[in-house]
């Protein structure tokens, strides 16, 4: 009996050990800003990241992978055929 005690407390551990880590939500009305913080809005994972980036003369929202490289790869643009935004530019989610 005592070995069922001590395999179920090892299992208990376990998945506790790998429940995902509990991120904060992103609230409607919060504001993104390209040249003030935030810039942007990371996945709970951190791998990926929502916002401004710079592009050209000016900034572009898209979607980045941050794979702890100063390199960013750009996953996703929003507007891709539209000129860059002003550093003066804002993005609120309604």
């Amino acid at each position: 009996m005592a070995p069922t005690i001590w395999i179920l407390l090892l299992f208990a551990f376990a998945a506790g050990r790998t429940q995902p880590i509990l991120s904060q939500n992103i609230s409607l009305g919060s504001t993104l800003y390209p040249t003030r913080k935030p810039t942007s809005w990371s996945s709970p994972s951190g791998y990926f990241s929502f916002g401004f980036y710079q592009e050209g003369e000016g900034f572009a929202v898209g979607i980045l992978l941050l794979d702890g490289t100063p390199d960013k790869t750009v996953v996703w643009t929003a507007n891709p055929d539209d000129p860059p935004v002003s550093d003066n530019a804002t993005l609120i989610l309604y």
